[in-house]
């Protein structure tokens, strides 16, 4: 997973805000995925448990409701799991 914190006070600026992690499809798509960037900011990536409130959600469906759209630049491997999205 790539990504860019656009979290207010994180003070890194440009390519400082990209963070990069390895998560599993299987958590992705059926389980809970947090993750923390450069600023110690916590972001919620997936939530098909309805941990959060709201019920199922991911990354994806919170930027679609934001009006951001999603670029899957990324796939899945056997193995390493690998997923990208940038907006």
């Amino acid at each position: 997973l790539r990504f860019t914190c656009t979290h207010d006070p994180c003070d890194a600026s440009g390519e400082d805000r990209v963070t990069i992690k390895t998560i599993s499809k299987n958590s992705y798509e059926n389980g809970v995925v947090v993750v923390k960037c450069r600023c110690e900011q916590l972001h919620l990536i997936a939530d098909n448990l309805g941990w959060f409130g709201g019920g199922k959600t991911n990354i994806e469906d919170i930027l679609h409701q934001r009006g951001d759209s999603v670029h899957k630049s990324g796939y899945w491997t056997d193995g390493r799991d690998i997923f990208e999205v940038g907006s």
